[in-house]
């Protein structure tokens, strides 16, 4: 059989995973002998931590808008309109935030990505450390410890997600102050979290989906309105998590595509191939926590490097 239209934008996800994913083994190799996978990393590190997830931003941009081409290519748009549609897509897409992916697809294809979003993700439970100051004039509690938990963050939690990694991505050249990576509402749940544990199911979720993606200290002395967070770091958790996020959206927003393409407009699934997205081979049995990834019409394969693969 043929390879499915969407299948071109799932290899150029497959190309899009290299750098991601070389970075993350170098950060990892780079750790001292017998470490943790926590702890506060060294400047080195943090500096891989946050190229990772600075390329997989980018990755989901590149993949998100491919993904767009291809659809409308598997709807018979003329090769010269689709050509234009592309140059514009690329230009319009300025950051892959969840309303820009919502709007870019349903725009151009009548499809909303984010109903469908699901990605396994490493997280924490809400807990506190108090940490003070040598001159003992401040008192932190950190909402963030052992990541021992792992699990699926879909729909709303997943573009809460999504949209903290690329504004974590646009905050490094703005010396990471933290009211550029959560909202208004966010920022008044932090100070409610500044003197005692989350209480209810909705503030646990919360620290859970803000553990997936920073490790956060407050400052239980703020007052007022003034800004909550004494400081944010990311850790090789994050940036792990930062793939697990991109394969999940990928995979799920490709099979969501695939049933709306068949049900609007006759792309039968079953006239093509498995949709596969293949992904270098790298420290999965430590990232994935025995998770498959694959979904019911997008298959997961792991392929392991060799010279010349990444021509494709």
């Amino acid at each position: 059989m043929l390879a499915h239209p969407l299948q071109s934008a799932l290899d150029r996800a497959t190309t899009a995973t290299y750098t991601v994913v070389d970075l993350i083994d170098i950060a990892r190799s780079r750790k001292p002998s017998g470490s943790g996978r926590e702890g506060r990393p060294d400047a080195r590190q943090e500096s891989l931590y946050r190229a990772v997830i600075a390329s997989t931003i980018a990755a989901v941009e590149e993949t998100f808008e491919a993904l767009t081409v291809a659809a409308l290519a598997s709807l018979g748009t003329p090769a010269l309109a689709l050509n234009r549609l592309t140059t514009a897509i690329g230009k319009a897409m300025q950051s892959p935030g969840p309303q820009n992916l919502d709007n870019l697809l349903n725009d151009y294809v009548d499809f909303t990505p984010s109903e469908h979003w699901r990605a396994h993700l490493a997280f924490s439970s809400p807990a506190y450390r108090r940490s003070d100051l040598a001159d003992k004039t401040l008192d932190y509690r950190l909402i963030y410890t052992a990541y021992a938990g792992f699990r699926e963050f879909a729909e709303d939690e997943a573009s809460d997600v999504l949209g903290r990694f690329v504004k974590i991505r646009n905050s490094f050249a703005h010396q990471d102050v933290s009211t550029l990576i959560f909202l208004k509402s966010q920022q008044a749940m932090l100070r409610n979290l500044r003197t005692r544990k989350a209480a209810s199911a909705d503030e646990r979720l919360f620290v859970e989906a803000i553990s997936a993606t920073c490790a956060v200290t407050l400052d239980a002395h703020s007052s007022g309105m003034t800004d909550p967070v004494v400081r944010w770091t990311i850790h090789e958790t994050h940036a792990v998590n930062a793939l697990l996020m991109y394969i999940g959206l990928v995979i799920s927003t490709t099979d969501a595509l695939a049933l709306h393409l068949e049900s609007t407009a006759g792309v039968a699934i079953s006239k093509y191939d498995k949709l596969v997205l293949r992904v270098q081979d790298g420290r999965w049995w430590d990232w994935n926590h025995g998770h498959t990834f694959a979904s019911t019409n997008v298959g997961f394969e792991l392929t392991p490097y060799r010279p010349g693969s990444r021509s494709a």
